[in-house]
């Protein structure tokens, strides 16, 4: 085109083209420029002064005599009308993405525009980018965990102004959804928590008061009942003088002490002791009491008193061949017999001696290995059935922009160990609205995680300590918002926001604020929720779209993007609800179209500000649920023998925190207080 030979006719060199209209901004533009050119050409060779071409065309761009009125300072006459806004679309990640990314990764943010040619400048995240031939532009991110923000500012070459924002969310790893999460909650007992050594079950305080309680209700006469073997028994037993045992049967046994049963820490195992027991048992027998075939043989039957002085058992807190946790018995030896004194009617002692020395001198194969046995397994029943069953969390709602949001809260074990002279509980928590979401369900790829480590001790000193990952955070924020909690149609009047509000860069007070008349938000992501080592917790929000109505910036309605990081603390004091002061917004995006005239733009991000603010005291506070820190149920009834046997403890009895105080510890929330029936 710049080789036509119209352009170089020495006519163009006249005056009339120094014409201040030909330095608009317009004509930097090659095609516009040239076609203004031969315009002005056809007119100086033709005479067309009204602009249509000879050829019965449609009219051509006009000569300078008629670009427009001058501007009143004398300067270049105005551009003319809008050639419309430049449109920017976020290429990679698209706006509301979830990418995995490890934290420090790069990421490189690309947008585009749909119309390069009319944009005389662009800027990503405040520095100048420049466009490539397909109007692309890229800067690269790095990114940790949480919400990212690229802000894009656009100038088109008629002087208009925009800004759009591109937002994605990156996490080290997302965890599926509907699965539960391992270990995310950690209950640690302490030595006191295990055996609080007053001797007392009135109350049950510990571990040991459970044992002790199961004690109390006959555990060793039921663990002897179902340990004697049924019917005639053939032990054929000869002693060193040659007297037999041919058959014996027990008919009855009763129990006497053995009550006083302790727990106790032991090399990273738990060991369970009971103390003076006394076993009576009713037997028939038949044997041999001389030595002398056919001579001496006995058909009698009395009674044989057993005296023990040492019952005990190792448990090991465990994991099963499925993984799941369990109380393994480690080690169950016979009980020390100290006595053995059986009594016969036919009052015949050496009777009584045959019998006394079978019951004595068999101990690793007869029943009392078999009821040192039955009576661990009990013990390793009660405190494993106590320790893997949390109290259930019932069904609750959160708030959510324009409706409560259902959630049901699943707990159960995952894990369980014995550091030192601890216990500890791992709990797996699943957070979700019933039926997993709403009909329409955004895409997901699950709830996201920081590098943190799921599972961690807590660092308070307490009989009992549960310690809460910041993934439960998550997993209910995710929730919240899968139920639909960052969606909704808001009366203006339900927006309320403090006196003054810090946002970077700017201190918004009500006086900046011009309400609209409608709202309407919807989030393509989930809010992301992040315990920071000071003590505080960032609320990010990010890719919600604002569509609002009403005077002045929303006069014809105005549709923009908002992204927010509120800083939030937790007062002293805290239970297992707390409630959050928001403080401060540390992030601030709100996109802003080009429609929105210059001096209305302060006063949209102000109403940013006030958006952000809300949704993350929103999400902090009111669509989150109460910690699920609900304590372990100890079991009325367990298993002995293959049958029922009562524990002594009231159905639904639970063992907890008393008056949990809430702190932050790390990356982690803490609870910590006295272990007791709740």
């Amino acid at each position: 085109m710049l080789t036509n030979p119209v352009l170089t006719n020495p006519v163009l060199t006249n005056p009339v083209l120094t014409n201040p209209v030909l330095t608009n901004p317009v004509l930097a533009n090659p095609v516009l420029r040239n076609a203004v050119l031969a315009t002005l050409w056809g007119a100086l060779v033709f005479g067309c002064d009204d602009g249509a071409p000879a050829d019965g065309g449609p009219p051509d761009a006009g000569s300078a005599t008629d670009a427009g009125p001058e501007t009143p300072d004398g300067g270049p006459p105005d551009a003319g009308p809008s050639i419309g806004p430049v449109e920017v679309r976020c290429v990679t990640p698209t706006h509301g993405a979830m990418v995995e990314a490890a934290e420090g990764a790069a990421v490189d943010v690309t947008v585009e525009v749909d119309a390069p040619d009319r944009v005389a400048s662009l800027t990503l995240n405040g520095a100048p980018a420049t466009l490539d031939a397909a109007g692309r532009a890229t800067q690269r991110v790095t990114v940790g965990f949480g919400m990212h923000t690229v802000d894009v500012g656009v100038v088109t070459r008629d002087g208009e102004e925009s800004t759009q924002i591109c937002t994605f969310l990156a996490a080290t790893r997302f965890h599926p959804e509907g699965d539960p999460l391992p270990d995310a909650i950690e209950t640690r007992l302490g030595p006191t928590a295990i055996a609080d050594g007053d001797m007392d079950a009135t109350v049950i305080e510990s571990l040991d008061d459970l044992v002790r309680r199961l004690g109390a209700q006959g555990l060793i006469d039921q663990t002897v009942t179902v340990s004697l073997p049924a019917g005639v028994q053939m032990p054929m037993f000869v002693d060193s003088m040659g007297n037999r045992v041919d058959s014996i049967e027990y008919t009855s046994s009763a129990v006497t002490g053995g009550d006083i049963t302790s727990i106790v820490s032991a090399s990273g195992n738990l060991r369970v002791a009971a103390n003076d027991i006394t076993i009576t048992l009713g037997v028939n027998a038949t044997g041999d009491w001389c030595g002398v075939p056919g001579k001496c043989d006995f058909v009698d039957s009395g009674t044989v008193t057993i005296t023990a002085t040492s019952l005990d058992a190792t448990l090991a807190l465990d994991a099963d061949g499925t993984g799941a946790p369990v109380v393994r018995v480690v080690a169950a030896p016979p009980y020390t017999i100290t006595s053995v004194v059986a009594s016969f009617s036919g009052g015949n002692s050496a009777v009584d001696a045959v019998v006394e020395e079978y019951l004595s001198v068999t101990t690793g194969v007869s029943i009392h290995r078999t009821f040192s046995v039955e009576w661990a397994d009990a013990i390793a029943a009660l405190l494993g059935d106590a320790l893997s069953s949390p109290a259930p969390y019932a069904p609750t709602t959160v708030t959510g922009l324009d409706a409560d949001v259902p959630l049901t809260v699943t707990l159960s074990a995952s894990s369980f160990a014995q550091p030192g002279d601890t216990a500890v509980i791992g709990l797996a928590t699943l957070i979700e609205p019933p039926g997993g979401g709403g009909p329409t369900l955004p895409v997901s790829l699950g709830v996201p995680l920081s590098a943190a480590s799921v599972t961690g001790a807590g660092t308070a000193s307490a009989e009992i300590r549960t310690t809460i990952s910041e993934a439960v955070l998550n997993q209910a924020a995710h929730a919240h918002w899968r139920g639909g909690g960052l969606t909704g149609i808001v009366a203006p009047d339900m927006i309320v926001a403090p006196d003054m509000i810090v946002a970077p860069d700017m201190i918004v007070a009500p006086d900046m604020i011009v309400a609209p008349t409608s709202l309407r938000l919807t989030s393509a992501l989930p809010a992301v929720l992040d315990l920071r080592p000071d003590g505080s917790l960032a609320v990010m929000v990010g890719a919600v779209t604002a569509e609002l109505s009403g005077p002045g910036p929303w006069a014809g309605g105005v549709s923009v993007r908002l992204a927010a990081s509120g800083i939030a603390s937790l007062p002293a004091g805290s239970g297992l609800d707390p409630t959050w002061d928001v403080e401060s917004l540390s992030a601030l995006h709100v996109s802003i179209p080009a429609s929105v005239p210059a001096a209305d733009r302060a006063s949209v991000r102000a109403y940013g500000a006030v958006l952000g603010y809300v949704l993350a005291e929103l999400v902090a506070n009111g669509g989150s649920p109460a910690l699920p820190v609900t304590g372990i149920v100890a079991p009325d009834m367990i298993v002995v023998g293959g049958a029922g046997f009562p524990t002594g403890i009231a159905a639904g009895t639970i063992l907890g925190i008393a008056s949990p105080t809430l702190t932050v510890a790390g990356d982690r929330l803490e609870a910590a207080g006295d272990f007791t029936t709740l």
